[in-house]
């Protein structure tokens, strides 16, 4: 449970769950490959409020394609769907729902 400082009498029941498969392609193990996927739910109750009865529901999944360059330098390319819904029964809107589509291209140095 976690409580909202600005609803006291508001908490949240949250379940995740995420898995991920990496693979290194060829034998010099510069390249990896991963696909992953993830789901979460939450669930809001409390006494009063805007928020009670409120459910949001998240689902991703992606993949990616990394290159190691040195042993302290690497790349990383990365699709993620992502699909959010809110139900809030006591709203004139009672649903929220979008969906985002994203492509990443990202370097890693370390130190």
């Amino acid at each position: 449970n976690q409580v909202n400082p600005d609803a006291a009498d508001t908490a949240s029941v949250s379940d995740n769950i995420r898995l991920t498969l990496r693979r290194a392609l060829g034998n010099r193990e510069k390249w990896f490959a991963s696909v992953f996927g993830g789901y979460r739910q939450n669930d809001f109750s409390g006494s009063s409020g805007s928020l009670n009865g409120r459910s949001d529901t998240f689902f991703s999944f992606g993949g990616s394609l990394d290159y190691q360059i040195q042993e302290w330098l690497s790349s990383n390319l990365t699709y993620t769907f992502a699909d959010f819904s809110a139900d809030i029964p006591s709203q004139p809107l009672s649903s929220i729902d979008y969906q985002v589509n994203m492509i990443s291209l990202s370097a890693n140095i370390g130190f």
